[in-house]
């Protein structure tokens, strides 16, 4: 999950031009992955009732996927009988196109699926990396993150959207043989691996992103959030350029970074907060040594945990079969919860035996990088964090939703840090996924209510509000804009409204 447009480079707009025609949305977050849409002319000031529905398309499936949409066609991925799919739907007429499979095992498939021309690629939450035809479906290619990468699934499972820039299929297992990894986008062959063990505070493996471009410091790179917080790795040999662990923690680091020019702003939830990174080419007096780690410790808990998840996951599976809400549902539940305070007192003192003490963790200098991420600021959650709603940048201001499980409307000075206004409660509760165009922040809160707020820094301006026609649990995926419409996945439901206004179609 970012600017007023948030331009990664010529270069990056070039790579991204090439996955996308004009006015697609190919990917996670639209075509710079950053929650900025292209489209003018949308309305400033939405009807009492909200704005039009024009459709709404159902029987997708269970997920928390967003929508990518290219050549006339949607792109999902689902949950259904008989395991995970990419599903394509006519952009026209709704009708399905076709279903292809990633992997036979049910749970939430959350990817949303990426597209590059006559290709398109989803991972599964267990891992199953697949390519597909975009025109019928039919599988080009699979790999798995977790058995070809020795990737461990996070305790919510893979979410991540691939990566396409250029020839190369950027995914991130999360392992310390392949913390990221570059593969050929059309054989699935292996060109780089990110070999790296990451020490600090947060959890081992893959966190629920996929990468995004930049060029800081000079150095072409793929910036992402992993279990041990913000990463770069160097495009042409995929090694390790920076690490930045403060903005990690030990359950979950989900938002996509925001990266412009040398700069990347990073946040987390669980208590985390948020920073500004300079990628700089000075290894100023701010870097610390790397923490002394009790390597015989280390591999002792490690292994503890390994075979702590392992259990916890299978109880979820226990859990699955049943329905929520049931007394039987509650029961497996409850099992899975009583393990947590023992993966929490393991994952403590898997930091402490990597010599972590406290939020001291800090810049790191890797050893033979040309660039250090240097920290600009450090907000604490009590005056920033982002669960999992994602950021936006615009000109010199970041907006989005503030507060863990919770969607609080926020502007930020991205130059300082300062809070420039923000809001206790916007009009959704709990969580909210944020995206801009037009001069407007979309905000999708948790409970179903959509908003639109006026992007700009003299204050909060609500411009409209109104309950989706469906809310099937938490509202979640983030939403879509194309062509004036938006587009929301709601579980099984896909809904569209018009954001013109009948005059304007």
């Amino acid at each position: 999950m970012k600017s007023s447009r948030i331009f990664l480079s010529a270069i990056a707009l070039a790579s991204s031009a090439a996955i996308a025609a004009t006015g697609d949305v190919p990917q996670w977050r639209g075509t710079n992955r950053d929650g900025v849409y292209p489209d003018k002319g949308l309305l400033k000031q939405w009807p009492e009732t909200g704005p039009e529905l024009l459709w709404k398309a159902e029987k997708l499936g269970k997920g928390m996927a967003s929508v990518s949409i290219a050549d006339g066609r949607i792109f999902t991925t689902a949950s259904r009988k008989g395991g995970q799919f990419i599903v394509a739907l006519d952009l026209a007429t709704q009708k399905e196109l076709w279903a292809a499979p990633i992997c036979e095992k049910g749970g939430e498939c959350n990817s949303t699926p990426t597209v590059d021309g006559p290709l398109i690629y989803a991972v599964s939450s267990e891992g199953d990396l697949v390519c597909v035809k975009a025109q019928d479906g039919s599988v080009v290619w699979k790999r798995s993150l977790a058995t070809d990468f020795g990737g461990s699934k996070p305790t919510w499972q893979f979410s991540e959207s691939p990566l396409v820039d250029g020839n190369n299929l950027i995914v991130v297992p999360g392992s310390d043989s392949a913390v990221v990894a570059a593969l050929d986008k059309k054989t699935g062959s292996v060109i780089w691996k990110t070999a790296y063990t990451l020490s600090g505070k947060g959890h081992d493996g893959a966190g629920y992103t996929g990468a995004v471009i930049s060029n800081a410091g000079g150095i072409r790179q793929y910036v992402t959030m992993v279990g041990k917080g913000a990463i770069g790795v160097d495009a042409k040999t995929g090694k390790l350029l920076w690490h930045y662990n403060r903005v990690a923690n030990g359950t979950a680091v989900i938002p996509t970074p925001l990266v412009w020019d040398d700069y990347v702003f990073v946040s987390s939830g669980y208590g985390t907060g948020a920073a500004l990174l300079k990628i700089t080419k000075d290894a100023t007096a701010s870097a610390v040594a790397a923490p002394k780690v009790d390597e015989a410790k280390v591999a002792e808990l490690t292994r503890k945990l390994e075979e702590l998840k392992k259990t916890i996951e299978s109880r979820r599976d226990a859990r699955s079969k049943h329905e929520k809400g049931t007394s039987a549902y509650e029961a497996a539940d409850k099992l899975v919860q009583e393990l947590k305070p023992e993966m929490s007192r393991i994952e403590s003192d898997l930091n402490k035996a990597r010599g972590v003490k406290g939020d001291e963790p800090g810049p790191v200098k890797i050893p033979g990088s040309p660039v250090f991420a240097d920290e600009q600021y450090w907000l604490n959650a009590g005056v920033f964090q982002n669960h999992h709603g994602g950021m936006v940048r615009i000109g010199d201001y970041i907006y989005a939703g503030k507060g863990h499980n919770n969607g609080f409307p926020i502007c930020i000075e991205w130059k300082t840090g300062k809070v420039v206004w923000e809001k206790e409660r916007g009009p959704g509760k709990e969580s909210a996924a944020v995206i801009t165009a037009d001069g407007g922040l979309y905000f999708r809160y948790q409970d179903g209510i959509m908003a639109l707020i006026e992007a700009s820094p003299t204050g909060y301006s609500q411009k409209g509000v109104f309950k989706l026609a469906t809310v099937n649990g938490s509202s979640w995926p983030h939403p879509v804009i194309k062509d004036g419409r938006l587009f929301i996945r709601d579980q099984d439901a896909l809904l569209c409204y018009d954001l013109v206004g009948k005059a304007r179609r």
